[in-house]
């Protein structure tokens, strides 16, 4: 199903090299189950004191910033750090300045004034994150094909994501890029 609605996206989507699919507040469903189930598995295990998560793909940073955003409006005390990357070093930077269009913070359907409200600082079309959100997010360069800088880099982690990225590899690059996400 994936694929199909990529293809589709492509096919009838005007392609730009400034502009990424990845959008905030893109899967509310996965953000409730973060926060619930996934949270509650996470607690009941050896939580260290500070959760770690690695997300890989980062595009524009846009997921990156609204996990951040979702986990400190629904666990104030959590101490988290979201390490965040992309193929491209320029990407990064990008995700990294953490300002975005207006057609950017609220390209997706699922916007709400309460995310907007807990993650930017509107000043006319600019949406910067705010200070609050930003610093539990770092970006940088990696590739998920090289596993022994990933481990290296980001050591292991209780929670990785590396979402919408394997279904544009080969497949035998996806089943290494798997393999390198488990590990």
């Amino acid at each position: 199903y994936a694929l199909y609605r990529h293809r589709r996206l492509l096919r009838v989507s005007d392609r730009t090299s400034e502009h990424t699919y990845t959008c905030f507040l893109r899967a509310p469903s996965q953000l409730q189950l973060l926060a619930g189930p996934i949270m509650e598995h996470l607690r009941a295990g050896n939580l260290p004191s500070r959760l770690d998560i690695i997300l890989l793909a980062c595009s524009n940073g846009a997921e990156a910033y609204t996990i951040a955003s979702w986990l400190r409006v629904r666990f104030p005390d959590l101490d988290f750090h979201i390490h965040a990357s992309d193929l491209h070093q320029a990407m990064a930077d990008r995700a990294s300045a953490g300002e975005y269009s207006e057609d950017e913070a609220l390209h997706s359907e699922y916007m709400t004034r309460a995310f907007l409200k807990d993650t930017f600082d509107i000043n006319g079309t600019v949406y910067a994150v705010k200070p609050e959100v930003r610093k539990h997010v770092s970006f940088s360069a990696a590739n998920i094909l090289d596993g022994a800088d990933l481990l290296a880099r980001f050591g292991q982690a209780p929670l990785v994501i590396a979402q919408n990225v394997l279904f544009h590899l080969k497949p035998a690059d996806a089943a290494r890029a798997f393999a390198n996400l488990v590990a």
